[in-house]
C-alpha cells in the first residue's frame, strides 16, 4: 500500500505526510496518514468512528446478517459489535478465521472454497421462504 501511494504522489496533489508513510507499520498508522486525511477526516479513530456501520445496527428493521472473522488483519476485536449493539433483526455469525472478506478455504489454491458462497445463500433460505 506504501508503495502505491509513493507511485501514485507525482500525478495527485495529496494531503499527505511522505516522510512520515515511510515508518507506517500497521494499518491503523496508515489509516492515520494516508486514508483519514485522502478522505476528509480528521484521523484514523475519527474515520473508524463515522464510516463504521456498527452505530446504525440497533437501528436494523430487516433480517439481516453480519458476518465476522476474529482474526481480520484490517480490524481489532473491539471492532466487533456486541449483542446489545444490535437489533433484533441482526444476526451476528462471528468466525474464528476468516481473515477480511475472504473466507477462503479447501486446497488453495487449486481447490478453494468460497465460505460466504454458501453461507448467504443459507441465511436467505432460512429467512426469505415463502
Amino acid at each position: 500500500m506504501r508503495q502505491s501511494i509513493l507511485a501514485k504522489r507525482n500525478r495527485f496533489a495529496m494531503p499527505v505526510d511522505y516522510a512520515s508513510l515511510r515508518h507506517a507499520k500497521s494499518f491503523r498508522e496508515f489509516d492515520d496518514l494516508i486514508t483519514a486525511p485522502l478522505h476528509g477526516f480528521k484521523n484514523a479513530d475519527h474515520f473508524y468512528a463515522t464510516a463504521s456501520p456498527r452505530q446504525r445496527l440497533h437501528r436494523i428493521t430487516v433480517d439481516t446478517l453480519v458476518v465476522c472473522a476474529r482474526n481480520d488483519p484490517f480490524s481489532t476485536p473491539d471492532a466487533i459489535p456486541r449483542k446489545n449493539e444490535l437489533s433484533r433483526f441482526v444476526e451476528l455469525d462471528l468466525q474464528r478465521d476468516g481473515g477480511h472478506v475472504g473466507f477462503v478455504g479447501g486446497r488453495w489454491p487449486w481447490h478453494a472454497n468460497y465460505w460466504l458462497e454458501t453461507r448467504i445463500p443459507q441465511y436467505l433460505q432460512q429467512h426469505f421462504r415463502r
